[in-house]
């Protein structure tokens, strides 16, 4: 067979070719010129995404996956905090190889090359509750709006708004500060890094936000420094060793509420390990599991400041961060109509709840996770010490509660004045409507605290017959086996010193907890130093609240609260008189 020469050109050339194909690995699997190591440039305060924690590790929902890429790599990296304007430079000048995460910009584009998608979040404005509701951004005109330096949203509103009124900070550290002083009003930030600072400030109250109309919704990419393709590939390529499953659980663990609220709540990166397989599918199933909350049922479980508090909801918060599930907290029916929930399937789990064998037909309960003696509330001068004291007598009980059940079954001569929570039972036994009111100890000792009642008593402890009635669990529906399963697993995760800090907290530290008490900053340390002694002057006769007694001395609750403020804070009260 004869071939021409062009022909013969050809096909040399088509062999060459397939021989340097055949020479070529693939783009995912590794090469003698890979990296062993890369340096990877992180913001040092974008919270929950990447961050420098307490104990000054590399930490968030995006860190966590690159820790994963790491293992399914086999690279070694190294992670370099920074401000976030400072992470930008750091890429850009070749100082680290690899931005951990940031939304695209054309004017980032011209220095860094954008690669594999990581997350996907919205950005949203905050703004004093004072200047009332605002519409649209036009309406932000003449306002000041603080943003983090060299964050996508300052850009965005640079060209929306005159940029002169739009204030970036170096930290968010810096940007709270601002709004402390008064300078700025309004901020924008990514929806859960504002979430968690305005909360880790106790500024959370006085802002608002619009979860439903953020500003915009963007995805979070890799980034390389502008040209280098061949560490975009790798990064990427590794990546792509990551399943959605295991996104997906990272990013439950990072978005549930508890990480950004429980004190001292970090999230496990072992979360997957104590789940089993069909658990984690369980878990991927129903990524937001609605929690009950009581609106007044402290310092267990009520709401204040615009959020769900207490012991029991910090410990669920932190239970949800052990296994890294999303909570949804249902505020507003009465403890009656939330049993009734959980029977329709409206809910999926009740907290700081007794087992009795009425509710055992339609719930699961996990084991103990508090104890809390049952108590007897009356008016002072008459006494009730026991259950037998109380035989005949108008005894108020919230409905629903396990007290109704029992009394209600076991002891039919107590005479049963049902009201809709604790609260309302013990103005019921303050205006001679009962007798007394029965209740948990901790709660009836902080309401008689915040609400002044200084006419009644906890004149003694209510004895069921059984240890079980003064034991706090969490209950699921008896249809969702696996998600009580899962919760005790999470239960064992939690260790006795996260345990001790939220008993401190709620239980043992006071006994009225002021909810979203913050440790004193720096300026304000400060301050007192430079302010040993604060003058003030007290109403001179507005008993029991405040007063000066036949010696002059000042009396009454106002005082009891000064002396206590002396000793917590260390400075000194100088009374006026008027």
């Amino acid at each position: 067979m004869n071939f021409t020469p062009l022909k013969s050109r050809r096909l040399w050339t088509l062999a060459a070719l397939i021989l340097a194909l055949a020479w070529l690995p693939p783009l995912a699997t590794a090469t003698a010129a890979d990296p062993d190591k890369i340096s990877i440039a992180y913001c040092e305060d974008c919270v929950p995404f990447h961050f420098r924690d307490s104990k000054g590790q590399p930490s968030g929902m995006i860190i966590d996956v690159w820790r994963l890429w790491a293992e399914r790599t086999g690279t070694k990296i190294e992670f370099r905090a920074a401000p976030w304007d400072e992470t930008l430079r750091m890429v850009a000048g070749g100082r680290a190889d690899v931005h951990a995460g940031l939304f695209f910009n054309e004017e980032r584009n011209k220095f860094l090359d954008y690669g594999a998608e990581l997350a996907e979040t919205d950005t949203n404005l905050f703004v004093d509750k004072d200047l009332g509701v605002v519409e649209s951004l036009s309406a932000l005109t003449g306002n000041k709006v603080g943003v983090l330096a060299g964050d996508y949203v300052e850009g965005y509103l640079k060209e929306r708004l005159p940029p002169k009124d739009v204030i970036g900070f170096e930290s968010y550290e810096a940007l709270i500060g601002a709004i402390r002083q008064g300078r700025i009003k309004i901020f924008a930030a990514d929806t859960p890094t504002g979430i968690y600072r305005l909360q880790k400030s106790g500024l959370g109250y006085g802002f608002r936000f619009n979860l439903d109309n953020p500003l915009y919704r963007n995805k979070w990419h890799v980034a390389v420094t502008k040209g280098n393709k061949k560490l975009l590939r790798f990064v990427d390529a590794g990546m792509g060793r990551i399943s959605d499953a295991e996104r997906s659980a990272i990013q439950r663990r990072w978005t549930s509420i508890g990480v950004l609220t429980a004190p001292s709540a970090e999230v496990s990166p072992d979360v997957p390990d104590i789940l089993t397989k069909e658990e984690r599918q369980w878990l991927a199933d129903h990524p937001v599991i609605k929690v009950h909350n009581e609106k007044d049922f402290p310092p267990l479980n009520f709401f204040a400041a615009g959020r769900a508090q207490g012991f029991s909801i910090d410990y669920m918060r932190l239970l949800a961060s052990k296994i890294g599930v999303r909570l949804e907290f249902v505020t507003g029916p009465t403890w009656s109509k939330f049993l009734g929930m959980m029977q329709s399937g409206e809910l999926d789990i009740m907290l700081n709840i007794v087992r009795t064998p009425e509710r055992e037909k339609f719930l699961l309960y996990t084991r103990p996770y508090a104890s809390n003696p049952n108590s007897i509330l009356s008016r002072k001068g008459e006494i009730y010490q026991n259950l037998e004291s109380l035989q005949g007598k108008t005894v108020a009980v919230p409905r629903g509660f396990f007290h109704e059940e029992i009394l209600g079954k076991d002891f039919p001569r107590i005479k049963l004045h049902l009201v809709t929570n604790i609260l309302e039972g013990m103005k019921a036994v303050a205006f001679g409507d009962a007798d007394a009111a029965v209740g948990e100890l901790a709660v009836f000792n902080y309401l008689l605290g915040r609400e002044l009642m200084t006419d009644l008593v906890v004149s003694g402890e209510l004895k069921l017959g059984s240890e079980s009635f003064n034991q706090l669990r969490i209950a699921a529906r008896k249809d969702l086996p696996v998600l009580a399963a899962i919760l005790e697993k999470g239960m064992d995760a939690i260790t006795p010193d996260e345990l001790k800090l939220l008993r401190d907290r709620w239980i043992t530290g006071a006994s009225t907890v002021i909810a979203g008490a913050e440790i004193l900053n720096e300026e304000e340390r400060g301050w007192l130093k430079e302010h040993p002694v604060i003058r003030f002057t007290p109403d001179p006769s507005f008993p029991p609240f405040e007063f000066f007694d036949e010696q002059g001395q000042f009396r009454g609750i106002a005082a009891d609260y000064i002396d206590l403020i002396q000793k917590k804070l260390n400075i000194r009260f100088e009374i006026i008189r008027p």
